[in-house]
């Protein structure tokens, strides 16, 4: 959802969150957020990592005054950019990927919004290939990442074999800690263009 910010200036970000996906939507995705960010800072990747959140992706590497989509987090460690999109689904199921035809799964169903399929959002897939055009000297990843949508810790059974397009692969909360660190390396600071790129993006 991309509107947990811990920088103190998310106010208005909160007001269009709840206006674009409805209030109850909204919290849910806010506690998978704020988890996340506690599970960072638990697991000393904020600490060994530069950390940005809530960021946009440009409709056009040439205009970039037209934003889409949004990133939740990304953790960076000299050119290498890790981003994290982070969701909060129903607990009760396995979510996989029909691998020929590409189609998510929700257990034995294909998986349903309303009446119809629900494709899986390409944002992710669009955030690499525009980051990655920006910042030609970086190494850009995206991951996605399923919280908790309660206090309970609860997650749901198995993400493992979840594509999103680009083929951008889908952990639990518990994986994603060594899943970053695997890919962050060795800390370092941040790429002084990487930095100066992803203030831009700030939503």
């Amino acid at each position: 959802m991309g509107f947990f910010s811990d920088d103190g200036d998310s106010s208005r970000f909160v007001d269009e969150a709840k206006q674009k996906f409805g209030e109850e939507r909204y919290e849910v995705g806010a506690k998978g957020e704020l988890f996340m960010s506690r599970g960072f800072n638990t697991n000393r990747l904020t600490k060994d990592y530069a950390k940005f959140t809530s960021l946009s992706v440009p409709a056009s590497m040439t205009d970039r005054s037209e934003m889409k989509g949004d990133i939740d987090i990304c953790l960076v460690s000299g050119n290498r950019v890790l981003m994290i999109d982070i969701k909060a689904w129903n607990p009760r199921y396995v979510y996989w990927t029909i691998p020929v035809l590409k189609r998510p799964m929700r257990g034995i169903r294909p998986l349903r919004k309303d009446d119809s399929e629900w494709a899986l959002s390409k944002q992710m897939e669009l955030g690499v290939e525009r980051y990655s055009k920006a910042l030609p000297q970086a190494t850009v990843k995206a991951i996605v990442v399923f919280a908790p949508t309660n206090g309970q810790n609860t997650v749901p059974l198995s993400v493992g074999l979840l594509v999103f397009p680009g083929g951008i692969r889908s952990y639990l909360a518990r994986q994603s800690y060594k899943i970053a660190r695997d890919f962050l390396g060795e800390p370092e600071a941040a790429d002084p263009a990487v930095t100066q790129f992803l203030m831009k993006m700030k939503r």
